[in-house]
């Protein structure tokens, strides 16, 4: 599964420090993992304010976020899954495509939807658009940076925000 963001907290070389307090990394790791929680459940409906629709709002209803990591850091991806026959669009839809011949069925739900022309128009039309895709390719939507953009003080506000915690407790 592609992923579409990634923040990673590495604390490597920071466990000797830590270390000479007692509940240290236990203390670090808790709340850089409550922190990535927190900006998961930011990011994911900003994320998803942003995608495009489409026909059939596969993209945006299928956004996620998980935490994990490992002993020397934890780690927020924030996915995107959508796929059709086998291809996961949104990378596309992100990064644009080269020139292909996508099935022009396929689009025909995307006319009805977003252009509002129903059958047999429709169909015209998606053949019409299939074969502009087929020598231009499809331009580019970064809809990402954008609600990453939106997001950037938030992640920044809680990012600091676990900085202040983690000190306090362990100044205790």
């Amino acid at each position: 599964m592609p992923q579409d963001y990634e923040i990673t907290f590495r604390w490597q070389g920071l466990d000797e420090r830590i270390a000479a307090y007692r509940d240290g990394p236990e203390i670090v790791r808790t709340n850089v993992n409550q922190a990535l929680h927190r900006i998961g459940q930011m990011m994911v409906p900003m994320l998803k304010a942003h995608t495009p629709v489409g026909a059939s709002h596969l993209l945006r209803n299928r956004t996620y976020a998980e935490v994990g990591g490992g002993p020397y850091g934890q780690r927020l991806v924030v996915f995107q899954s959508a796929a059709r026959n086998g291809y996961f669009y949104g990378a596309g839809v992100r990064g644009g495509t080269r020139p292909h011949m996508p099935p022009y069925r396929e689009l025909i739900p995307w006319v009805r939807a977003v252009l509002g022309i129903g059958l047999p128009e429709g169909a015209r039309v998606a053949w019409l658009i299939a074969r502009k895709i087929a020598r231009v390719g499809t331009r580019p939507n970064p809809y990402h940076v954008r609600a990453l953009e939106q997001a950037a003080p938030g992640i920044q506000a809680i990012v600091s925000e676990m900085g202040v915690t983690i000190a306090a407790r362990l100044s205790r």
